[in-house]
């Protein structure tokens, strides 16, 4: 699923970079644009970030063509594969979607929680891993000052030495307690991922999701 996400993510990469150059927004084609937007439950909003960006150029955004690109991608959106395919990515609303179909906001949310689940249990394992190495670097630290202290007879520089030892060990003992902690976090947020990937598992085999291609290719 990982795969097929990332591929999904790099059809709206453009519509949700930051800092277009002058370049960029020159040969912007403003309805494909909208397009993207669209397909990805994109509202007005999508418009004006874009169009911030290339007035910096006093480049004139067209609002027309986008907003035609936009309501054809929604059609696209619409419909419970976009939903779906919008969940997973993590963007848009079925706010959008003309007629509220109540199928169509159940296949987003259950989407974009496991979407959501999935980047939050991911933050916690790396922050799980800033943290194991930032407690073995302390800890080297303070076997590098050990060394040093066999080896001085200055006692202002000892002292010095001890301070930072003092310092390095408690840096230790505060990324062990990180550590601690963050593996309580990571089990809830599996706990988190496990019940949001059911209930995506149970909306896929009710509407027969994610077997097939996606529909934007």
């Amino acid at each position: 699923m990982r795969v097929l996400l990332g591929l999904f993510m790099v059809l709206g990469a453009l519509s949700g970079c930051a800092g277009l150059s002058e370049d960029q927004c020159q040969i912007l084609n403003w309805e494909a644009e909208g397009r993207s937007a669209g397909q990805y439950g994109g509202g007005p909003t999508s418009y004006s970030r874009l169009a911030s960006q290339c007035s910096r150029y006093a480049i004139v955004p067209d609002y027309q063509a986008f907003e035609r690109g936009r309501q054809q991608g929604l059609v696209r959106f619409c419909t419970p594969d976009g939903a779906y395919i919008a969940g997973l990515a993590g963007r848009g609303s079925t706010a959008q979607c003309v007629g509220g179909d109540s199928s169509l906001t159940l296949i987003h949310q259950a989407a974009l929680h496991y979407s959501q689940a999935e980047r939050e249990l991911e933050r916690a394992r790396n922050d799980l891993e800033s943290a194991i190495d930032d407690r073995n670097f302390a800890r080297q630290e303070a076997r590098s000052i050990r060394a040093k202290l066999r080896k001085e007879d200055d006692p202002d520089k000892i002292e010095d030495l001890e301070r930072e030892l003092r310092y390095q060990l408690n840096r230790a003992d505060d990324y062990e307690a990180d550590k601690v902690r963050l593996l309580f976090r990571i089990a809830d947020r599996e706990r988190d991922f496990t019940r949001a990937q059911f209930e995506l598992d149970r909306v896929r085999a009710e509407f027969g999701l994610g077997f097939g291609p996606s529909p934007f290719f």
